[in-house]
């Protein structure tokens, strides 16, 4: 099986726990890829590869809303850290909610 590469709007969920305490994310979570930057572009971070950004859609626990973080990973990094997914069932509401501040 050839290794996971980076397609764009392509969602992906993690193979293991990523990241400690505020701030970490479970095995098992979904994350849509949104784009890919070459080493050293700026808001990136001092990276020595190209980098993947990816969305993650989570529900608060302070608010009930559906809130979005970004984060990015090494593209060398990409294929042991992720495995193809599915649609995660926030982004229905995710959807919905920018629907509505568009009619505001």
């Amino acid at each position: 099986m050839p290794a996971l590469s980076p397609k764009i709007d392509a969602w992906v969920e993690l193979k293991a726990d990523y990241g400690t305490g505020v701030g970490m994310m479970p095995k098992g979570s979904r994350l849509q890829v949104t784009h890919t930057a070459p080493q050293g572009e700026q808001g990136h971070g001092v990276i020595d590869d190209d980098v993947v950004i990816l969305r993650l859609l989570e529900e608060s626990s302070v608010t009930g809303r559906v809130v979005q973080r970004r984060i990015s990973v090494r593209r060398s990094d990409f294929a042991a850290m992720f495995k193809s997914s599915t649609e995660p069932a926030e982004l229905q509401r995710w959807d919905e909610a920018q629907r509505q501040k568009e009619t505001r």
